[in-house]
């Protein structure tokens, strides 16, 4: 998965602050990106975070006070951006990347959620691999 969000802290502020670009996306998804990823952002921190966004650059930023938000954020941008570059059509697929999302350390364990959902559906690790292949 390429990484298209990075953080940084500044050391005056206190603050990370959070830099997403998505160039590679085209500007009339713009406006259905936003929903989708203050959605999942809300959804998946439980709270909500202030974004500026910026269609002129396809950039957004924002400042989080934990290197865990940080973190979190640039996984939640990654994935909305995933998903509306390449629509999920396998159930198994986006399980084990729904899996990876949930944790900080989920592109570390991909073997093992392939492993792990390839069990609960009955199929190979193969065949699912294959699945992920335009994903991963």
């Amino acid at each position: 998965m390429s990484v298209t969000a990075c953080w940084t802290l500044n050391q005056k502020s206190g603050l990370y602050e959070v830099a997403m670009g998505f160039m590679d996306l085209p500007h009339d998804n713009f406006e259905s990106f936003k929903k989708v990823f203050t959605e999942k952002v809300s959804e998946k921190m439980g709270k909500a975070v202030r974004i500026s966004f910026c269609l002129n650059n396809t950039t957004m930023s924002s400042y989080q006070t934990t290197h865990q938000d940080a973190a979190q954020l640039s996984l939640i941008f990654d994935q909305v951006k995933l998903e509306m570059k390449h629509p999920i059509k396998s159930v198994n697929a986006s399980r084990v990347l729904q899996l990876m999302d949930s944790c900080l350390d989920g592109e570390d364990r991909y073997q093992e959620f392939v492993k792990q959902v390839a069990v609960e559906a009955n199929m190979s690790v193969e065949a699912l691999e294959f699945e992920l292949e335009p994903f991963i």
